[in-house]
């Protein structure tokens, strides 16, 4: 679960990244590390902390080469050998942080554990490398990570200051290097490293599920996470686990699962015209339905160009809700419905696709809500265009809502963020639930987001300690940083920051999406995208195509001894 920093602690965290911002000036050249990397930590140093298990026994060997590709990735993951555009981005990473940065330090503490107090990693340097790409370089926008990105051009950047603050203070604290090593495709450059035998990478963060990680090349993370830390999302823990093993994860350590997470934005304006309250007060009781949500559409609806109906042919008219086909699962998974529940503990998983009893009805309300006058789904909008004419659309005020991920607030190259638009005053809320008697808000998390993953090629011992000291540290900096931007800088709105605890506490990671979306997901999408309700076929067909699915991953993985 999510765990959130007060808001006190994120001001201020927020106000002591931007000082140092200023303060650091401008990033010097990179030193040569190449002499640090090869640095052995004394014997004490090994040592993971005392709450964790052994390492595995083939921990230090490298595999041998392996012609079996690594597990389920995306598109732009793939495992061939990349054009020399895409590897040579090593010569890119960001200079190794001054670590007297740290003592300057104003306003916030950072706590550290009584475990982690007396770590010292003997001036080891950690290379990370993660997913970030220019819109050049990759013009779709998806799968970014910030967490360790340096803004060289915008230094003082809220996000590239906490990036370049937190390595300052691991360098300060525990005397090492973090380096952040962007690539366009950071899983095959790991990889291919990996199966060269070359320990050059410590973690890896890229957008690929957890079974992506679960190859043979990385270790099982289960028994290296300190669950005392409130850096680890349980909810991962709890849904993706493949039995005892778990060989991805993300949390408070990283931003790029925020960035991720579905949720709705809603333009004051429009919902002041009618008069209709902000929904703050209707989620925090519980009352923000799908019912409620569409309530609010059809009030907001407006003809403006007099041809009897709502749409986006004159630029006109106004929308109660916009969005695109994807906003379905998050629907289903805000209502309830999961596709398949986690692993237990003897290595079964069932699917859940008729759990509740009342999924049938739940994708009847999806296609009401996609495909209703009041909404500007784009497939019956073919001019509306995904994403960006959708946007443009909300951003014009012409949509009282507007459904996509949180990325679009204030990390988005593809379309631009929402917080630059001059004029547009919008708020953050979470997903509807099915109806009042649902316990809580649930919430849709894209396969875009990224996991971290830790290479077998590093020493377990000292990964173990690394891992736990990085998620500890990341969260209190980077993440506290990122939750302020969010409440503050880029929607100015504090009711936005208790918004953002709801949503990040209620993740659901469902293994049928995540492991295998290609059996039930995919097809119940083709039906909305065509208006069709064939859910009872659908399931009856596929869920013993997602059952076999699950149990041949869990096989596959159980067969691995890291």
């Amino acid at each position: 679960m999510k765990k959130f920093l007060s808001v006190l602690l994120a001001v201020l965290m927020l106000t002591a990244v931007v000082a140092l911002a200023v303060s650091c000036g401008e990033t010097d050249e990179p030193d040569d590390t190449s002499a640090s990397q090869t640095q052995k930590p004394t014997e004490s140093q090994t040592e993971a902390p005392a709450t964790q298990t052994e390492a595995p026994a083939t921990q230090t060997e490298a595999p041998a080469t392996q012609t079996e590709d690594p597990g389920k990735q995306t598109e732009t993951e793939s495992q061939t050998t990349p054009p020399e555009t895409e590897t040579s981005e090593s010569e890119t990473q960001p200079t190794p942080p001054d670590t007297s940065a740290s003592e300057t330090q104003p306003g916030a503490e950072i706590v550290i554990p009584t475990q982690y107090a007396d770590v010292d990693f003997g001036g080891k340097t950690f290379t990370i490398v993660y997913r970030y790409q220019t819109a050049e370089e990759q013009p779709s926008g998806w799968g970014q990570v910030f967490d360790l990105y340096e803004d060289t051009e915008n230094p003082d950047d809220a996000m590239s200051a906490a990036a370049k603050f937190f390595k300052a203070y691991m360098g300060s604290t525990f005397n090492c290097t973090v380096v952040g090593e962007r690539a366009v495709s950071a899983g095959t450059v790991l990889n291919n490293a990996i199966e060269a035998n070359d320990p050059k990478y410590d973690m890896g963060i890229y957008n690929t599920s957890p079974n992506g990680f679960a190859n043979g090349k990385y270790y099982n993370l289960l028994p290296m996470l300190d669950r005392s830390l409130t850096c680890w999302d349980e909810a991962v823990i709890r849904d993706l686990s493949l039995g005892n093993k778990l060989y991805g994860i993300t949390g408070n350590c990283s931003t790029s699962d925020d960035d991720y997470t579905w949720v709705m934005f809603f333009n004051k304006a429009i919902l002041s015209e009618h008069n209709l309250e902000y929904p703050y007060q209707l989620v925090k009781d519980g009352k923000w339905t799908i019912d409620k949500f569409l309530e609010y559409s059809r009030e907001c609806k407006s003809d403006l160009d007099g041809d009897n109906e709502v749409t986006n042919k004159n630029g006109k008219d106004i929308f109660g809700f916009v969005t695109h086909g994807e906003h379905s699962p998050a629907i289903w998974i805000g209502c309830g419905v999961r596709f398949a529940g986690p692993v237990q503990a003897d290595g079964t998983a069932t699917t859940v696709c008729k759990q509740l009893g009342y999924e049938g009805d739940v994708f009847k309300k999806v296609l009401e809500v996609m495909w209703d006058d009041a909404t500007g789904y784009a497939n019956h909008e073919s001019n509306m265009g995904v994403p960006e004419g959708l946007r443009s659309v909300f951003t014009a005020g012409r949509a009282a809502f507007y459904a996509e991920v949180l990325q679009n607030i204030g990390n988005s190259y593809q379309t631009g963020c929402l917080k630059d638009v001059e004029g547009l005053s919008f708020g953050v809320i979470p997903q509807p639930k099915w109806n009042e008697e649902q316990t809580s808000y649930y919430h849709y998390v894209n396969t875009q987001a990224s996991f971290m993953g830790i290479p077998i090629t590093s020493n377990y011992a000292v990964a173990t300690t690394f891992l736990n000291v990085y998620g500890l540290v990341f969260e209190q900096t980077v993440q506290a940083t990122f939750i302020s931007n969010a409440a503050t800088a880029w929607v100015s709105d504090p009711d936005v920051a208790d918004m953002l605890r709801i949503i990040f506490d209620s993740r659901v990671w469902d293994a049928g999406y995540w492991y295998d979306a290609a059996s039930i997901h995919a097809p119940l999408l083709s039906d909305v995208n065509v208006q069709k309700d064939r859910y009872a076929n659908r399931i009856k067909s596929g869920e013993s195509k997602l059952q076999t699915s699950i149990n041949t991953i869990i096989d596959k993985v159980a067969g691995y001894t890291v």
